[in-house]
């Protein structure tokens, strides 16, 4: 659905708001009115900054591991350094070493990961089979049902990323003009490159996330400590340093400082799902060039994440709010 969405964006050179205001049904303004995913997205962005402040939370935590501060003085040092770091266009630079940073930290996830199957804590190839069979118990599933709404499962992440896109001059780069005889080289050649990124994207997550689960469930699960509060990432930090030994706690603080830091600087709803994944239908086959529109597997693809995330957002609103 990203990809998709990324598509219409930087072939049409719409940003993500203007793209939505482009949707049928209208609501009466001073000046001419707006389309109704507008206003829901407004309301979209509150729960949206509870769930920044635990991100701006947990870089506080991964900061005070460093330096031994109290959580409040660490969530004000974050905050004011967001707020500069954006305030003052100094994004693009500080990006670059965030991508070594963040990457750093999670090569030595995997090696941390490896490491632990030489030590007490070894996952071995049953305990993988069992945490993959579904006899969790059904609070445990309103639990991620709930968190699914909370987060909108990264439908955030997807809107931000097409204003990556334009950031980084890609609809610039494909041109305005259709009738250029070497726009529909352009067009389709920084397709490729976004679904590349995309698809390396997905690759490098998974391979971070794995991990991240197999020494949580090996180390943490094991040892029974369980991640609550100002003590979430302190918690969290056992992972690394049952395994590597004490050091590492810097090493985990580090690494979980600049992981929640760089998503605050990046960073609606469960609603926010159906809707991002059927204005994408409805924008490709109304507006976008047909020249360039995805093919039936993609097609078909979107339809049904649309489908699945229009019944997972109704899930959302009949067991967690109602």
């Amino acid at each position: 659905m990203q990809a998709e969405l990324a598509r219409y964006i930087i072939i049409s050179g719409d940003t993500y708001l203007r793209a939505l205001n482009r949707l049928p049904g209208r609501i009466p303004t001073r000046r001419g009115g707006i389309a109704w995913p507008i206003p829901l997205g407004l309301l979209g962005f509150i729960p949206s900054l509870l769930t920044m402040g635990g991100i701006v939370g947990g870089a506080s935590q991964g900061l005070q591991l460093l330096i031994g501060l109290d959580a409040v003085t660490n969530t004000a040092i974050v905050a004011v350094a967001v707020m500069a770091v954006l305030g003052t266009g100094a994004y693009l630079r500080f990006e670059r070493s965030m991508i070594a940073l963040v990457m750093s930290f999670t090569a030595i996830t995997l090696i941390c990961a490896v490491a632990m199957q030489f030590s007490d804590y070894a996952v071995s190839l049953a305990d993988l089979a069992s945490g993959l069979r579904f006899d969790f118990p059904l609070e445990f599933a309103v639990l991620a049902l709930a968190m699914y709404g909370y987060t909108g499962v990264n439908s955030g992440e997807s809107a931000a990323y097409t204003y990556w896109c334009i950031e980084k001059g890609w609809p610039s780069r494909i041109g305005a003009d259709r009738s250029d005889p070497g726009w529909l080289g352009r067009a389709r050649g920084w397709i490729r490159v976004m679904h590349t990124d995309v698809w390396t994207t997905l690759i490098v997550l998974t391979l971070a996330t794995l991990p991240f689960y197999l020494l949580g469930a090996g180390v943490l699960h094991r040892s029974g400590a369980t991640p609550s509060g100002l003590d979430t990432v302190r918690t969290l930090s056992a992972m690394f340093t049952d395994v590597l030994g004490g050091w590492s706690l810097w090493l985990f603080g580090c690494g979980a400082f600049f992981i929640f830091f760089s998503s605050a600087l990046s960073g609606i709803a469960a609603l926010f799902l159906p809707l991002q994944s059927g204005a994408t239908l409805w924008l490709q086959s109304r507006l976008l060039d047909r020249r360039v529109r995805p093919g039936a597997l993609a097609k078909s693809a979107l339809w049904t994440v649309f489908v699945f995330q229009l019944a997972m957002a109704a899930a959302v609103i009949w067991f967690v709010i109602l």
